[in-house]
């Protein structure tokens, strides 16, 4: 074969001068600070995206069964959970089409290649079904057979490929026409026509669709059981009840719980071929607490709105605790009266006796009366607008210090011992000067001082501090 050695010299001559054309352009806007600001023009048909693959049913859950267990009979009960269903592969993205590319005066890019579908995800196997069992023998156990086995998880689709895009017969080449470029030194865009160079840019590649994050569904667990040692039905637990004090006949709640253990072992209880989880829950014992509400207050009833409750077990079950909605403040004593046990079954009986009770609002509802005397007959009265200081406990807190623009010397601060409180009815009186290492000399005649008094206020298991209650005093 022989070449034609000018045809393929002028060849190239052509093709060089496409390129220094081409690099001469882009120096010359370079040079001048001219940017080209015409947008690609985009050529061809975007591919459509691949589906997702669909998930996979999960399986259904066996059944639960409740047994009375007690004749000799052999029984046998398949509770397995059902196998899951395959997720299915999802579907290719699809090429880029209508791929022509036109040598127009425009920069080109081409259309995307579609995306690809997602996986399926496997489906979870069904839990195996649970069974509780009634039984006054263990050793009957032997003769039933309980298979409950988790389902299969299933497997998971397959993620799928994104499509190709359009791609470049031609990168770049040299036509008429008129662009729109930015010239910084105007500071405006300004249109120019001539020949000018330009260039095609491949689209995307399609992306590819997302696997699932694990390759097989989960399988399902298997049932578990209960054992109740006897062959009677057992009540629900009752946890919380609701109460009225103020209901014509006395309230009584009754309140219950069970005391369940784990163990392991579960297919060694149950005859050959069982196959349930290993640990299993039994029933070791039963406590009813009934508690009834008696009111032993010398205040009525009627005094009070509402006097609803709510009585609840502790947190270890083993006793309760109960309190007003409407807030009461009350002190109670709660007494046991009986005790029954039968098998594994235990009664209690309490009584719980409100001995007193006001509102909060009552025991809080207190003022500042007036500051009187001189140094060791220096005294402030507080008055109770509650009328309740005979019901509940009252201690005072003070501080007393000068009140002067520039002197805010403190004079004392502390408890006000009881010994120097007096209660005259619903009004108390403290009597400042004659507590132990007060300073009398602060107390003379033409000073001005401040008496600020805090009040604590308490009954049974309720106590607060009421607001700092304060006022000025000129010593006489």
């Amino acid at each position: 074969m022989q070449f034609n050695h000018v045809g393929m010299t002028e060849f190239m001559k052509r093709s060089l001068n496409f390129e220094l054309s081409f690099a001469f352009f882009l120096s010359v806007l370079c040079l001048v600070g001219i940017a080209d600001v015409h947008a690609a023009s985009p050529f061809g048909a975007p591919g459509r995206h691949g589906r997702d693959g669909v998930d996979g049913r999960s399986g259904d859950p066996g059944r639960n069964i409740e047994l009375f267990v007690s004749a000799r009979d052999h029984l046998s009960y398949d509770l397995g959970g059902d196998s899951a269903l395959d997720g299915t592969d999802g579907y290719p993205g699809e090429n880029g089409t209508d791929c022509r590319q036109d040598l127009i005066a425009s920069d080109l890019i081409g259309a995307s290649g579609g995306a690809g579908g997602n996986a399926g995800l496997g489906g979870n196997g069904g839990a195996g079904g649970n069974a509780v069992l009634h039984t006054d023998d263990l050793s009957k156990l032997k003769r039933i057979v309980i298979y409950a086995p988790g389902g299969r998880g299933a497997r998971s689709g397959r993620s799928a490929y994104g499509g190709h895009p359009c791609t470049c017969r031609v990168s770049r080449w040299i036509a008429h026409g008129c662009r729109t470029v930015y010239n910084p030194q105007t500071g405006q865009n300004q249109q120019t026509c001539g020949d000018f160079p330009f260039s095609c840019q491949a689209g995307q590649e399609g992306l590819d669709g997302k696997p699932t994050p694990t390759a097989f569904g989960a399988n399902g667990k298997a049932g578990r059981l209960t054992i109740i040692p006897s062959l009677a039905k057992i009540e629900a637990d009752v946890s919380h009840a609701e109460f009225d004090l103020a209901a014509p006949a006395r309230p009584v709640a009754v309140l219950s719980s069970s005391v369940w253990e784990n163990r392991n072992g579960a297919n060694g209880l149950l005859g050959e071929g069982s196959q349930v989880d290993d640990e299993y829950r039994l029933l070791t014992s039963q406590q009813t607490i009934r508690t009834e509400f008696r009111w032993n207050s010398s205040r009525p009833i009627s005094d009070f709105r509402s006097l609803e409750g709510e009585i609840s077990l502790n947190e270890k079950r083993t006793g309760t605790e109960f309190g007003f909605r409407s807030g009461l403040w009350y002190e109670a004593k709660a007494e046991t009266t009986g005790t029954t046990s039968s098998g594994g079954m235990k009664t209690l009986t309490q009584l719980i006796t409100i001995n007193e009770a006001v509102t909060r609002g009552e025991a809080l509802n207190l003022a500042f009366g007036e500051i009187s005397g001189t140094g060791r007959n220096l005294k402030v009265t507080i008055k109770d607008q509650g009328h309740v200081s005979d019901r509940v406990h009252t201690s005072f807190e003070v501080r007393i210090r000068h009140s002067g623009f520039l002197d805010t010397k403190v004079i004392y601060e502390g408890a006000v011992p009881a010994d120097n409180v007096t209660r005259t009815g619903s009004e108390f009186t403290l009597r400042l000067g004659e507590i132990s290492g007060m300073k009398m000399s602060e107390l003379e005649s033409g000073r001005r001082i401040k008496v600020i008094v805090t009040t604590k206020r308490s009954l049974g298991e309720f106590s607060e501090l009421d607001e700092e209650r304060s006022d000025s005093y000129d010593i006489p």
